[in-house]
């Protein structure tokens, strides 16, 4: 047997393991141990012969973690999808749809479309993903700081834009600030009416605003008849009711967010009002508004 044979094992060991490794980086997988026995005389290293320092499992662990975050970012393991082909349609189909929807009627709402930011948070951390495993590349130390800077850096930017939509002023409109101005303009003996009726929940959330009011278009409550905001008469009974009123509260939603008014009910109410009424007080807050109506001489 020639006398180099122990260092030809040695190195033919060598390159079978950085050859499984590098396997395993780019399948994404684990590279197998080599379970190392311990150098016996025969195989001790011989002077003359180089030694190469040999990485610790630690070490070679971490590399192989990160390898395979890279991997799973860039594409899946057979049979799987990819990050983005779940992420992506998640995120964009949603938010396509429902505004092609919304060109022919307006449908759209944020909160309908909410779950669709999971595709969004599947691409950001696949994207991270292969952002550590480049780092760590060339700059491991610095690869493990990487996803902590990134996530104080994300919280930092949202934090005032999550504040200031739990704040008031966020809110497109404000049922407790109407009912305060419904509070200061009304005197006894007042009528009331919604435009449309689903604004009758400003009552619903403040009623002793509205406990000396009348209610003239309704016929049964939301708690009488089981709905948000109750049962109205027909557009005739409201008519000649309106007629038998001097003084009448009107709240509807404020002229920037109101829709064209719409519903046999909603034309009687204010048909009566501007052919038999004149406003002499308007209050609008926050998307919400409150015009006072006195019946002409």
């Amino acid at each position: 047997m020639s006398t180099h044979a122990p260092e030809a094992n040695f190195l033919a060991g060598q390159c079978c393991s950085s050859l499984a490794r590098m396997v395993a980086e780019r399948l994404g997988g684990f590279a197998p141990r080599v379970r190392r026995r311990a150098p016996t005389a025969a195989r001790a290293v011989r002077p003359g012969v180089l030694s190469h320092p040999q990485p610790s499992v630690e070490r070679r662990s971490r590399h192989e973690v990160e390898a395979a975050i890279g991997a799973v970012a860039d594409r899946p393991r057979s049979g799987r999808l990819s990050v983005a082909a779940v992420g992506l349609p998640l995120l964009a189909v949603p938010h396509i749809g429902l505004i092609g929807l919304s060109l022919f009627r307006p449908l759209y709402l944020d909160r309908y479309v909410l779950f669709g930011l999971l595709g969004l948070a599947l691409l950001i951390g696949a994207a991270l993903g292969a952002a550590v495993a480049s780092v760590a590349k060339r700059f491991q130390r610095m690869s493990s700081w990487l996803l902590p800077v990134a996530v104080v850096a994300a919280v930092s930017a949202l934090l005032p834009q999550l504040q200031a939509k739990r704040s008031p002023a966020s809110r497109i409109d404000d049922v407790l600030a109407v009912a305060a101005d419904v509070r200061r303009l009304k005197k006894p003996g007042d009528a009331v009416l919604f435009i449309p009726a689903a604004r009758r929940d400003t009552a619903l959330v403040s009623p002793d605003a509205f406990a000396d009011l009348r209610d003239v278009a309704l016929a049964e409550s939301p708690a009488a008849s089981g709905t948000l905001k109750g049962l109205e008469t027909g557009p005739g009974r409201i008519r000649a009711d309106l007629l038998t009123q001097r003084r009448i509260l009107l709240v509807t939603d404020a002229h920037e967010v109101a829709r064209p008014v719409s519903g046999a009910r909603d034309e009687a109410k204010m048909s009566v009002l501007r052919t038999f009424f004149t406003a002499v007080a308007d209050r609008q807050v926050l998307g919400r508004r409150v015009t006072v109506y006195e019946r002409r001489p």
